[in-house]
C-alpha cells in the first residue's frame, strides 16, 4: 500500500484552502459593510474587490501557478500537507495573526477592514479556480 495521497488530490485540497479562506474573509468584509454607515463604507467594498482581482493576477494567481508547477514535480503519492510549501505555512501564520491584530487593535476602522478582507478573500477565492483547472486538465489526461 502507498502512502499518502495522489498528488492530484494536493490541487483539489489547495482550491478549497484557498476558496474556504477567500470566501471567509469576504463573509467578514461584508458583515462590517452592514455595520459601518456613511459612503465610504461603498468604496471601501467595491474598492476591496477591484484590487482583489488585481492581487487575484499579479500576486495570488503567480503564487497559485508556481504552487502547481511544484505540485506536479512531486512524487506520485505524497503527503495531504504538501500542497503548501512550508515557509508558505509560516507566512500563513504572520497573515493570521495580523489579522487578528488588525481586528482586536482598534486602530482600524470597519472600512478599512472591510476594504482589506475583501481585497485578500477576492484574490484568494479567484486564483483558487486555477487549481481547480489544474486537477481537470489531470482528470482529462488520466481518461485518455
Amino acid at each position: 500500500m502507498k502512502r499518502g495521497v495522489k498528488r492530484e488530490i494536493l490541487y483539489i485540497v489547495s482550491g478549497l484552502m484557498w476558496t474556504g479562506v477567500g470566501v471567509m474573509l469576504n463573509i467578514l468584509s461584508i458583515n462590517w459593510f452592514n455595520h459601518s454607515k456613511g459612503n465610504l463604507r461603498y468604496f471601501a467594498l467595491i474598492g476591496g474587490v477591484l484590487s482583489g482581482i488585481i492581487i487575484a493576477i499579479l500576486g495570488f494567481g503567480i503564487l497559485a501557478k508556481k504552487n502547481i508547477k511544484r505540485i506536479y514535480e512531486l512524487s506520485n503519492y505524497t503527503c495531504i500537507f504538501n500542497f503548501q510549501e512550508i515557509r508558505s505555512y509560516f507566512i500563513i501564520i504572520f497573515m493570521i495573526a495580523l489579522g487578528i491584530f488588525m481586528r482586536k487593535s482598534g486602530f482600524f476602522s470597519k472600512e478599512i477592514l472591510s476594504f482589506v478582507y475583501s481585497a485578500i478573500g477576492t484574490g484568494l477565492f479567484l486564483a483558487s479556480f486555477l487549481y481547480y483547472k489544474e486537477f481537470l486538465v489531470h482528470l482529462r489526461e488520466i481518461d485518455n
